[in-house]
């Protein structure tokens, strides 16, 4: 009996301890680690989620919305999302628009999309400020404004953001609401070239 309870009693230390480690690891690990099949880290996410932690809050809405570890339910990453934005999260304020912008798990909706967009880009998250000045840019959701969409694209751009320089180029060379400027299209056409050969092209998330 004495002999049974001490390997109980070493299995539960050892359990403890396994979990210990678990929440030692990123959010973003543990998505990743669920997503490839380990159901203890996205178990562990979701109580970290439940417990408050925006990062956890966010990779547990990643899960939720592609289905990493568990089955797809894009009502529940919209509700993490939300839970993450309200602490201040802003790649959560991204992916909720980019939801609203891209029409694919939900209806299209560019007002919504632009409206979670502009608060992931004053967060300085350089996804959200590329959408949100692509919106400003085209007049999509929002009421067309040049400047602000150079603000917000240029500082994607200052954040490694090719995909905005190559925004700033298409709005030049079109004259997308600014006077048609080659010289500058191909100054940004030439930037984002530049951009995406050093470094990573954006900061998605993969």
């Amino acid at each position: 009996m004495k002999r049974y309870a001490g390997f109980v009693l070493i299995a539960i230390v050892a359990l403890v301890a396994s979990l210990a480690f678990i929440t030692l690891r990123a959010p973003k690990d543990q998505a990743r680690n669920a997503a490839f099949g380990n159901p203890v880290d996205g178990l562990v996410l979701g109580l970290r989620a439940e417990l408050g932690n925006p990062d956890a809050q966010f990779w547990y809405g990643v899960t939720c919305q592609y289905g990493f570890g568990r089955a797809q339910n894009i009502k529940a990453a919209k509700h993490w999302y939300r839970r993450a934005i309200a602490q201040g999260n802003a790649p959560a304020a991204f992916n909720l628009g980019n939801l609203y912008e891209q029409g694919k798990y939900v209806p299209q909706n560019l007002a919504r999309a632009a409206y979670w967009l502009k608060i992931g880009a004053k967060r300085g998250n350089p996804e959200a400020e590329n959408s949100f000045g692509y919106l400003l840019m085209t007049g999509q959701g929002v009421t067309a404004d040049p400047k602000q969409a150079f603000f917000w694209l240029a500082r994607s751009v200052l954040q490694g953001n090719a995909i905005a320089a190559r925004n700033l180029a298409l709005m030049y060379q079109q004259g997308l609401f600014v006077p048609r400027d080659q010289q500058a299209a191909r100054f940004w056409r030439e930037r984002a070239r530049h951009m995406a050969a050093n470094g990573p092209e954006s900061h998605k998330i993969q």
